[in-house]
């Protein structure tokens, strides 16, 4: 009896033993200088001896030998803290593990960049970085959303709830690799999240774009959003999307054409009734033959709003520019849109079926062009300057946020064309659009030197006034 209760008791000391060794009761601890090994989830690893695993532990590190940690569990924290003097770590959330944050976030003191990975399998399993209620994501910390490299595979995923931020966080979301459906890498902005002052760098994959999305009320923020073009034939830009009544607030916006050829272009997208506030966008032109630039497009109810959109053209010979696109109920609101030329391609603004113009201004200089497309309908806009082009494939009313304006460029196709608010328009360059040009408001002044600036329809002073000091080409009505 003695020597079976001896056995048993060496047997329970090597079990609590092993069970100190592995994860123990939670609570705040700090990474020692010398691990057992590189697991979150060892209390061993951990001073005092527990993991931090509570949401109201605090993770902290310092110097360590060490640096690599892997969360092997699903593990919630209020904060991480990096203390002065610690190196760089890596911290992982490992594949089907999340890590969560719901205090004050990651605290980083140590003066050097600490990285972060929501990682993946060939199997697709997603590791997860989540912020919660108004954790931070801190400032030189570096964030790795990984996309995948299977079929059918999800990607690592860093998320926001609540009234969490971004901060100053730098993130890099990565795109899939070739045969992966659904792997792009994804950084999530829910509920009244913020990117705050983050950056983003949404990547592409040999298939799919890496994905930054806002949704219900989050919003961007003063964030800095890049959009690779596709790197390879087939393959997707990354992205940035906004839905529900998310908004782009004072970001920094700027999207590429593809790389390569048969590649997509880096995408910014506005669906349902978000609003592009009073962010700042930039389109570059395509850099390869046959491919165009970045690219913007607003759906549904989404506004345009104050938003300052600068559309680049091409150096590149047989390459095409930027695009920005309206449609199915969207409109440009108070924007400001510039669409420039380029050596080859110039950057263009379209209105497409069911959008609407609103008072945008409008500034198409070069190979620029503003299009209306044929399935428009009538489209009002506030004012156009520049010498660009305007191409009518529907009506098209010009004048509604009362600026005076000068236009030198030409409009052709088919019109017709209407002058309305308080405004003085000023056509000075040549037009052949066919149909009716109609003064109902305000004035418009015909200047040109050669050529017809109202085409070659005929022209109706509704209301206002019509100068003239050039011909007109059709008759005055």
């Amino acid at each position: 009896m003695l020597k079976l209760l001896a056995n048993i008791a060496v047997t329970l000391a090597v079990l609590e033993a092993t069970l100190s060794a592995t994860k123990s009761f939670a609570g705040s601890a700090t990474w020692r200088l010398n691990p057992i090994r590189s697991d979150w989830d060892t209390a061993g690893n951990w001073m005092p001896r527990t993991v931090p695993d509570g949401p109201a532990d605090i993770a902290t590190f310092g110097f360590s030998n060490i640096n690599a940690v892997s969360v092997s569990a699903n593990t919630t924290v209020s904060d991480i803290v990096f203390n002065s003097g610690a190196a760089g770590f890596t911290v992982t959330a490992n594949p089907g593990k999340t890590l969560s944050l719901n205090g004050s976030g990651i605290i980083n003191n140590s003066g050097v960049l600490q990285n972060l990975v929501a990682t993946t399998t060939p199997e697709g399993v997603s590791g997860v970085i989540s912020f919660i209620n108004s954790a931070t994501a801190g400032s030189q910390s570096v964030f790795t959303a990984d996309g995948s490299t299977a079929d059918q595979a999800f990607a690592g995923r860093v998320q926001f709830f609540g009234t969490s931020s971004a901060a100053d966080g730098a993130f890099i979301v990565e795109g899939s690799q070739p045969n992966s459906t659904f792997g792009s890498g994804l950084a999530q902005f829910h509920d009244q999240s913020t990117a705050a002052n983050g950056v983003f760098n949404n990547l592409s994959g040999g298939f799919g774009g890496g994905v930054t999305t806002f949704l219900d009320s989050a919003t961007a923020g003063n964030g800095n959003f890049t959009c690779e073009g596709g790197v390879a034939g087939g393959a997707e830009g990354g992205f940035v999307i906004f839905a529900g009544t998310s908004s782009a607030a004072n970001g920094m916006f700027l999207a590429y054409g593809p790389t390569a050829a048969g590649g997509y272009p880096g995408t910014i997208e506005f669906m349902d009734s978000s609003t592009a506030d009073h962010g700042t966008f930039t389109l570059n032109g395509g850099t390869v033959i046959g491919e165009g630039g970045g690219e913007i497009t607003f759906d549904d109810s989404s506004t345009a709003a104050d938003g300052t959109f600068i559309i680049e053209g091409t150096s590149v010979s047989g390459a095409e520019g930027g695009e920005l696109i309206f449609f199915n109920g969207a409109t440009a609101a108070n924007a400001t849109i510039i669409a420039n030329g380029g050596n080859s391609g110039g950057g263009d603004c379209q209105f497409g079926s069911g959008s609407f113009g609103g008072p945008a201004r409008l500034q198409v200089f070069g190979n620029g062009t503003l299009t209306i497309n044929f399935n428009a309908g009538q489209v009002t806009v506030g004012s156009i300057e520049g010498d660009g082009t305007v191409v009518l494939g529907q009506a098209l009313a010009v004048g509604s946020n009362g600026l005076s304006t000068v236009f030198s460029g030409g409009m052709r196709s088919l019109g017709p064309l209407t002058k309305v608010g308080s405004g003085t328009w000023t056509l000075t360059g040549a037009s052949t659009y066919n149909r009716r040009t109609t003064i109902s408001e305000g004035a418009l002044t015909v200047n040109n030197a050669t050529g017809s600036a109202t085409g070659t329809g005929p022209v109706l002073v509704d209301a206002g006034t019509l100068g003239v000091a050039a011909s007109l080409q059709g008759r005055l009505q």
